[in-house]
C-alpha cells in the first residue's frame, strides 16, 4: 500500500505552516532579547574567554553564550559568581532582563501578543491548522478501511 501522497501533502503542507510561524518568530527573536553588553564589553577587557566565564557558573559555554546573548536569563547567583570572577562589582555588569513573553521557553501559547501575529493571520492559521486536523483524521479512517 503506498501511502506516499497522504504523507506528501501532510508534510508539504507543515512545513509550509512552520515557515509561516518561523518568520513571525524570527522578527520577535530579533527584538525580543536584550545582550548583556556590559557583561560582555567587560569580560573581553578583562581578557577572560567565554569558557572561563562559563566555568565560573558551572555551565557549558554554549549555556553561558546563550546567556551572554539574552537568550537565557541569568540568575542572581550567577550574576555575583560573574562579578566575583571578573572581580568587578554586581552592578557593573547587571543588565535586567526585559520581561518577554517566549514561546520557546516558558509555557504561554501563541498568541498575537507575544509573536507579534496579527488577529486575522492567527485566526487564519488556527483555521488551518484545524483543516490539517480534519484532513489527518479523514486520511487515517480511510487507512483503517484499506487494512
Amino acid at each position: 500500500m503506498n501511502y506516499a501522497p497522504c504523507c506528501n501533502w501532510f508534510f508539504a503542507n507543515f512545513i509550509f505552516f512552520c515557515t509561516i510561524l518561523s518568520k513571525k518568530y524570527i522578527t520577535f527573536a530579533k527584538n525580543a532579547f536584550m545582550e548583556k553588553q556590559k557583561l560582555k564589553q567587560i569580560r573581553k577587557q578583562k581578557g577572560f574567554s567565554q569558557q572561563e566565564m562559563a566555568n565560573s557558573i558551572c555551565t557549558d559555554v554554549s549555556n553561558y553564550c546563550r546567556k551572554e546573548k539574552g537568550y537565557v536569563g541569568i540568575t542572581k547567583q550567577e550574576w555575583r559568581k560573574l562579578a566575583t570572577a571578573l572581580n568587578v562589582s554586581e552592578e557593573d555588569i547587571y543588565q535586567a532582563n526585559e520581561s518577554v513573553n517566549n514561546p520557546c521557553f516558558d509555557n504561554s501559547s501563541i498568541t498575537n501578543q507575544n509573536v507579534g501575529i496579527s488577529a486575522p493571520m492567527l485566526k487564519q492559521l488556527l483555521d488551518y491548522i484545524t483543516l490539517l486536523k480534519e484532513e489527518n483524521s479523514r486520511l487515517k479512517q480511510e487507512i483503517e478501511k484499506k487494512r
